[in-house]
């Protein structure tokens, strides 16, 4: 993912970028733990934002 967005956008702050791509798990893990809602519903189109609740 990290390889991906650096190519496709133009941050300057890579290192931004890069706790973005290699603790977003974590991230995830912590919202559910605090009772943030997903849906397990993966979008199997090309999109950059969904609108129906699912994600990646």
């Amino acid at each position: 993912m990290f390889r991906f967005l650096r190519a496709v956008t133009t941050t300057q702050e890579e290192e931004k970028l890069r706790v973005f791509c290699f603790e977003s798990r974590a991230h995830f893990d912590w919202l559910e733990a605090h009772g943030v809602p997903f849906a397990r519903v993966a979008y199997k189109h090309k999109a950059v934002y969904t609108r129906t609740g699912e994600g990646l």
